[in-house]
């Protein structure tokens, strides 16, 4: 796709409603941030991200994130069960629009606003 403000209002007139809801939602949702954030270096281990979430509401969390296509599950057969989370280029990338998100926050706030 082209670059510009022209090909991006394009782009959000083709996206629906429901799926623009849910990239929304993704940004402002602390928990899918903070997973987020955690595979930033790499694959880990469900029971390796301390998130300060229930067991359930993380697992829950992971499979939303999975679903939309911003990080890969893997499952290794073996006893006990492994699984790994791990970004996408998709996760990547919005990891990159949070933080300069964050930053532009970050210069507001230094400017007294």
């Amino acid at each position: 796709m082209a670059s510009g403000k022209g090909s991006q209002r394009l782009y959000l007139e083709t996206v629906s409603e429901d799926a623009r809801a849910q990239m929304l939602s993704l940004v402002g949702d602390a928990l899918a941030l903070r997973a987020l954030r955690a595979l930033s270096d790499g694959p880990v281990r469900f029971s390796r991200l301390q998130l300060g979430a229930s067991s359930k509401t993380l697992s829950a969390k992971l499979k939303a994130l999975e679903r939309c296509g911003l990080l890969t599950r893997t499952l290794y057969a073996q006893v006990p069960p492994k699984v790994e989370y791990a970004l996408t280029p998709k996760g990547v990338e919005l990891l990159s629009i949070v933080d300069g998100i964050a930053e532009w926050e970050r210069s507001w706030r230094r400017e007294g606003h």
